[in-house]
């Protein structure tokens, strides 16, 4: 018994917890990059839809092309299946005309009305006091109809308000274009520095170049520097050998004469001196 009673406590306390997450609107993403806010629950007249969504800083859908219906589309289909009443961003300004084809207008943005999606014999005013528009549960895939604005209880779409939707899509567009530039100047600025990179590595490598065509110029002139100097030191100490034989010779040669001139001498000597050793004895003789 215990057991049947935590059962039904469990599945209650589920049942509550679904209640309460269905209770909720939801967001989902549709594949035109937007965002939509979906309430299910039928409790709301146009202007309580159109106060809900205002409140989150949102607006009631509005649908302007057939690819936004579609997306619309995809997205609620597995969520309620063929159809579902939900109000959407549409009015016809409060017109009594009893007109299918009297205008509508989008009421956040204040646009008239280009793309519809109207059910069969819709929209006919009925009771000249139908001027807000829904998706049909009456009518298989989400189609459109007109009702009265005040008392019918519907769920409804909401989305980003069309300003905040303008403001973002400028600020994109500034964005991409401001990306654009940046882009660019700094795909202009490494274009330039590997220019500049590649202007300098060709002056190094010149530099190089031309420091090694130095350095063989230098050996070069050094090797020659070296030959010459050598070929002149060989003359040199040639001139300088010659020099001093010559001189050796004329030292030779005044040495011989010296000593042909000191024989004469001492011979003329030895005759002065033997005579005077005579005239010496005579005298001492006498």
């Amino acid at each position: 018994m215990d057991t049947l009673r935590a059962i039904s406590s469990l599945i209650l306390l589920i049942i509550s917890i679904i209640n309460f997450t269905n209770a909720v609107p939801q967001w989902y993403n549709g594949t035109d990059g937007r965002r939509y806010l979906v309430e299910g629950e039928q409790k709301y007249n146009w202007f309580q839809a159109f106060h809900e969504c205002a409140r989150r800083n949102l607006q009631l859908v509005e649908i302007e092309s057939r690819q936004k219906n579609e997306i619309l589309i995809a997205i609620l289909k597995p969520l309620f299946g063929n159809s579902h009443n939900l109000w959407i961003g549409a009015i016809d300004e409060y017109n009594g005309q009893k007109n299918y084809n009297r205008p509508f207008y989008w009421h956040s943005s204040g646009k008239r009305m280009t793309f519809s999606y109207w059910s069969d014999s819709n929209p006919d005013n009925d009771r000249n006091d139908e001027h807000c528009v829904h998706m049909w549960a009456s009518k298989p895939n989400y189609k459109w109809n007109d009702h009265h604005c005040d008392w019918p209880r519907l769920g409804f779409i909401c989305e980003d308000h069309y300003l905040q939707a303008e403001c973002r899509k400028v600020s994109e567009k500034k964005i991409t274009q401001i990306t654009n530039v940046a882009e660019t100047v700094v795909g202009e600025y490494y274009e330039q520095q590997e220019a500049q990179i590649d202007s300098l590595k060709k002056a190094l490598d010149k530099i190089e170049t031309e420091e090694l065509h130095f350095k063989e110029q230098l050996n070069e002139l050094l090797t020659q520097i070296e030959a010459e100097t050598n070929t002149l030191l060989v003359k040199y100490r040639m001139e300088m050998n010659s020099m001093v034989d010559e001189r050796n010779r004329v030292l030779h040669n005044t040495n011989l004469g010296l000593r042909s001139a000191i024989e004469v001498l001492t011979k003329k000597f030895s005759k002065k001196l033997e005579t005077t050793k005579t005239d010496y004895r005579n005298i001492l003789q006498e």
